[in-house]
């Protein structure tokens, strides 16, 4: 089994709160993948050390990423939307490959 959760960590409101966030999805949650919406890369190592993340549209500095236990590679594809959308395939323990895909939508 795979555990998988998603969490917008709206970065850009609660940046005092950063560290402590990415410490509570790492170690508290502790999933194998974690598709996260509004944040940047933790500062300090976590157990999801596989990742890709994008900025969105080099206009914030926060961006929307997934981030594995687990091997991953980013799933290229047409794309309008840079650092909404964000694909990639996790390499499982079983040799299984998963195509996730993290998406912050704004109106």
């Amino acid at each position: 089994m795979v555990k998988i959760v998603t969490w917008n960590m709206c970065f850009w409101q609660h940046q005092r709160h950063f560290s402590n966030s990415w410490d509570y999805l790492s170690n508290t949650i502790s999933p194998d993948i974690a598709l996260v919406q509004e944040t940047v890369p933790p500062k300090k190592p976590c157990n999801l050390k596989n990742f890709v993340w994008e900025e969105i549209g080099g206009k914030r500095k926060w961006g929307t990423g997934i981030f594995s236990k687990y091997p991953i590679e980013k799933v290229e594809f047409e794309n309008n939307h840079e650092g909404s959308v964000i694909a990639g395939e996790v390499s499982l323990p079983n040799e299984n490959k998963l195509t996730v895909i993290s998406k912050y939508t704004f109106l």
